[in-house]
């Protein structure tokens, strides 16, 4: 079975963590600027692991999917940091007292050390693993009300007496908490701009 890893934001990881994600979006990277307007339609190969969007008059550009096939193994990198009590242990080395420990599991106060970045964790250090159940490619504009509840955003608030009234301040509705969290992760691919996403839907397993 082959394994990958997918880097999340930390407020993404606390709701995988909660059981509300079950899906994330990722920008499909590297497409010639003529598929990013007109009528390209996605396709994928037999394979299911090569993509392409095809725009008739245009041609055919493919491109390999990151996250893989239905059945691939993604172990999560995160924020996190490796310690002995308030001392930060350095690569490579591993005292019996050591622990792993991750933002996302953090009080908002600030800690006694610096997070390292989730692009740097390792293997071996990944709590949270996936299984890809399906994988597609779309516009961001066509998200779903479903889909961005698969995402995570729950919007109002059921036991609030404002939010059926349009007037709570406490609770987003999610279509608009989905799209404020994506440009604020993505602002090179703003949802103005409607670019094309890897959507993965997965479901969590024990590594």
């Amino acid at each position: 079975m082959k394994e990958r890893s997918v880097i999340l934001p930390t407020n993404d990881v606390r709701s995988i963590l909660a059981g509300h994600k079950t899906q994330f979006r990722k920008v499909v990277k590297h497409i010639p600027s003529l598929f990013l307007t007109g009528n390209s339609v996605p396709i994928r190969n037999s394979g299911g692991e090569r993509w392409a969007l095809a725009d008739y008059g245009e041609g055919v550009t493919w491109f390999p999917c990151p996250y893989g096939v239905p059945g691939t193994r993604l172990y999560i990198r995160e924020n996190w940091q490796h310690i002995n009590g308030r001392t930060i242990v350095a690569y490579g080395d591993d005292p019996p007292t050591s622990i792993v420990v991750y933002e996302a599991d953090q009080h908002p106060k600030k800690p006694f050390w610096p997070w390292r970045s989730s692009a740097t964790m390792p293997k071996w250090a990944a709590r949270i693993w996936l299984e890809v159940v399906d994988i597609n490619v779309e516009r961001l504009n066509t998200i779903s009300d479903d889909d961005i509840l698969a995402e995570g955003f729950q919007g109002a608030d059921p036991n609030c007496v404002l939010c059926p009234l349009g007037v709570c301040s406490m609770h987003q509705p999610a279509a608009a908490a989905f799209r404020q969290a994506w440009e604020a992760a993505n602002p090179k691919n703003l949802w103005r701009t409607n670019p094309w996403v890897w959507v993965t839907t997965f479901k969590m397993v024990e590594p």
